[in-house]
């Protein structure tokens, strides 16, 4: 789908994306060809809106889920092409409650007991990435984080660094011009130091 084509706004996406058309120059923009050998010598089934490869191997026939991140999940492939549009087109993000809203409650995109968390700062980041390095010790596998060979307190995997959006903004202040370095009294020719002043005892009878 090339950039004139995407809808403007979530309403239109709605719309474009509920052509069964529309979706599949979507899925694939150089046209339909088999997940399995990239073949496309194909015809399609209209009446189960499946395709078959016309090439021999065990998995002939596909739908336009096939080969995708949603292959396996019973939402429809319109549904959840209009999600990732505001995925992609909200600024902030979008949250799964925000998405099955805007699809008027019809589309659970997590499975019952699982929801969603969003990443909000770069402290917010660290915290997810302890309790991933916890994990091991919380579930009693491991004694201390290091001890698990998966992890990174390990030393064999590396942690990714802080996106560059979540990282803590440094303000810029500004000191106006710099002034001259002060030179000391070696440095100033013609002057030496002052010698330290005696101090002048008296004996406690006065004399």
């Amino acid at each position: 789908m090339s950039t004139k084509e995407i809808p403007p706004t979530l309403i239109e996406a709605i719309r474009f994306f509920a052509d069964f058309d529309n979706c599949v120059a979507t899925r694939w923009p150089q046209g339909v060809a088999c997940p399995t050998c990239g073949s496309k010598d194909v015809r399609f089934i209209a009446p189960r809106r499946l395709w078959e490869c016309k090439r021999k191997h065990s998995q002939k026939q596909f739908s336009a889920k096939v080969g995708t991140i949603f292959e396996d999940s019973p939402v429809s492939l319109d549904k959840w092409f209009s999600a990732v549009w505001m995925i992609t087109n909200c600024k902030n993000g979008v949250s799964s409650y925000e998405i099955h809203r805007a699809r008027g409650g019809r589309m659970p995109v997590w499975q019952s007991s699982f929801h969603d968390a969003r990443v909000k700062d770069w402290k917010d980041y660290r915290i997810k990435v302890d309790y991933i390095r916890f994990n091991p010790v919380t579930a009693k596998l491991v004694a201390h984080p290091e001890e698990w060979p998966f992890g990174s307190m390990g030393g064999r995997f590396a942690v990714d660094p802080i996106p560059q959006g979540l990282k803590p903004i440094v303000a810029a202040v500004n000191v106006g011009p710099k002034g001259p370095t002060p030179k000391t009294s070696d440095q100033l020719p013609g002057l030496k130091p002052r010698p330290p002043k005696e101090k002048e005892f008296r004996g406690r009878s006065g004399v």
